[in-house]
């Protein structure tokens, strides 16, 4: 693999998945310099904001053009190993499947340790749906769905 896709701030797409490259800082550790079990949730949801920026859809046209955004709706998470003050992980996301007012998500967040992925740390499924300004259930927009809907793994 190419040396810099596991740097920090590297986002990119694989044939069935994307992944989001970041570093552990002090902000996201508690007094033992072990990452707070809260952050991880942010460390998965910049991995998703990354995939759909990578496919033309930043957040805020989101909710201009569609007057909708992606919310989660339902998650389950485990936390395998714990990730330290300075650690590089990577944030991998799959597309289970996609309805019309859902999507399943699965997240991986792996530890790096010399450009190379060595365990995963937390596991997590996710059901991510559209709202609209008042907080009702919307369709996902088509074209979303259509992107979306080319990540599904072909084979299980």
């Amino acid at each position: 693999m190419n040396d810099s896709l596991l740097l920090p701030g590297a986002s990119f797409l694989l044939p069935y998945s994307h992944r989001y490259v970041l570093r552990v800082y002090y902000e996201d550790t508690d007094s033992g310099q072990i990452v707070y079990h809260s952050n991880y949730l942010k460390f998965a949801e910049r991995g998703r904001t990354e995939m759909l920026r990578l496919f033309g859809f930043d957040s805020l046209e989101l909710e201009r053009v569609y007057q909708s955004a992606p919310v989660v709706h339902s998650l389950n998470i485990k936390y395998l190993k714990p990730a330290k003050l300075d650690d590089t992980l990577l944030v991998e996301t799959f597309v289970e499947s996609v309805a019309h007012a859902s999507v399943l998500l699965k997240q991986n967040i792996m530890l790096v340790r010399k450009q190379s992925i060595v365990l995963d740390i937390v596991t997590m499924n996710l059901k991510i749906v559209f709202i609209n300004k008042k907080g009702s259930l919307s369709r996902f927009p088509a074209n979303v769905k259509m992107i979306m809907r080319k990540l599904i793994r072909k084979e299980r």
